[in-house]
């Protein structure tokens, strides 16, 4: 698919895997990359933060603030 000006570009799929990878290709306004679903996934709050923890075979995690 041929991106133009006014469609998404979510990438979707392995960018290594030629013939699946593609992007999402919907309409989207002019001034942004991302259609209304896309845009509201790359603008989402961050998530807790966590740090892993070595100590018995399971990783444990403490998270952060």
């Amino acid at each position: 698919m041929a991106l133009r000006a006014g469609m998404c570009r979510w990438p979707i799929g392995d960018q290594h895997d030629f013939k699946r990878f593609r992007f999402c290709g919907c309409a989207c306004s002019l001034e942004t990359n991302y259609c209304e679903t896309h845009k509201k996934l790359a603008s989402a709050p961050n998530r807790p933060k966590s740090i892993p923890v070595a100590g018995n075979s399971l990783m444990s995690t403490i998270k952060t603030a």
